[in-house]
């Protein structure tokens, strides 16, 4: 397991090149804070319940938002932006369709008021998008919102647990090798 991690540590990107990159330089000074790079147990949790919070929410450039959202909450950047591709294109229609059942199920629709009959037919298939659209958005919205918060505060549990759990084991391993435990 210490090679995985010490591999990752490898491959992210320096304090110096986010200081020297144009693109950057005018955010370093909050980009170059030690808790956004570090892996440590305050900062890994934190960067995987961001990334799972804002993944589900902002399904469009969701890595940038979750860097930037790492920023204030003192999450580990990379991490952050790295568990947003957890929701990629084979995973967020199943997604969406849990969303929609548990935001059915929260506001308690369980039957849809039937739909307006239009008479003119140039607008009456643009009409019955725009009301089917209206009538699945609000249980959509509630139910994501819900999932983002529990899949978010699970992964923030789960992770802390393993660093916990992995920190331990290693120091059990080190007592084990000085001889102060059989």
């Amino acid at each position: 397991m210490s090679g995985l991690i010490g591999n990752f540590k490898r491959k992210l990107p320096t304090r110096d090149w986010v200081a020297k990159n144009r693109w950057t330089r005018p955010f370093a000074r909050h980009l170059l804070r030690p808790d956004l790079w570090r892996l440590n147990r305050r900062s890994v949790p934190r960067g995987v319940a961001v990334g799972l919070l804002i993944a589900p929410i902002i399904p469009v450039a969701h890595t940038m938002f979750a860097a930037l959202a790492a920023v204030p909450t003192r999450a580990n950047l990379v991490i952050a932006a790295a568990v947003t591709w957890l929701i990629n294109p084979f995973t967020i229609p199943p997604f969406y369709y849990l969303a929609y059942l548990v935001g059915t199920a929260l506001l308690r629709l369980d039957a849809m008021s039937p739909m307006p009959k239009v008479t003119h037919s140039a607008t009456g298939q643009a009409t019955h998008w725009a009301a089917w659209l209206l009538a699945k958005s609000g249980p959509l919205a509630l139910g994501t919102l819900v999932m983002s918060v529990v899949f978010a505060s699970a992964g923030y549990l789960v992770s802390s647990f393993f660093w916990r759990w992995n920190i331990g084991r290693k120091w059990r391993a080190r007592a084990h090798r000085r001889g102060l435990v059989e």
